[in-house]
């Protein structure tokens, strides 16, 4: 019987593994005729951290633009949550110290918002975390 349920506990894990880290991925709509649409995955990497992997289609080339995951939704964004890696030709890449958790089990508090640039604060691009 010892036998039969470590076989069943090492399938169950070897099939938790096999599924992969959870992800949430954020639609990205363009904002202020800008067409940076693209999404945001947010990647459960390990207990107390969450990568954040932002892909756009680029829009005018401004260098760095700056990105947030803001409190609240694009419809109204609250104050600025965790800063993000800026986005590059479309793309940003940052782990976090926030468990995934975090956003799993508040949809709808947090939204994703890309700037025009580190020196001009319109926003190109916003997404709901749900």
């Amino acid at each position: 019987m010892r036998i039969i349920k470590s076989l069943v506990a090492v399938a169950f894990v070897s099939a938790l593994t096999a599924c992969g880290p959870e992800t949430i991925t954020v639609t990205m709509n363009a904002q202020n005729n800008s067409n940076e649409n693209g999404k945001a995955v947010l990647t459960e990497v390990s207990s107390g951290t969450t990568r954040v992997t932002i892909n756009l289609t680029p829009g005018t080339d401004t260098g760095m633009q700056a990105a947030h995951i803001h409190t609240g939704t694009c419809a109204q964004l609250g104050g600025v949550y965790q800063s993000l890696n800026p986005v590059v030709s479309g793309q940003s890449t940052k782990d976090l110290a926030v468990d995934f958790e975090e956003f799993k089990k508040n949809p709808g508090k947090y939204a994703i918002n890309v700037h025009l640039s580190s020196n001009d604060a319109t926003y190109v691009s916003c997404g709901d975390i749900k």
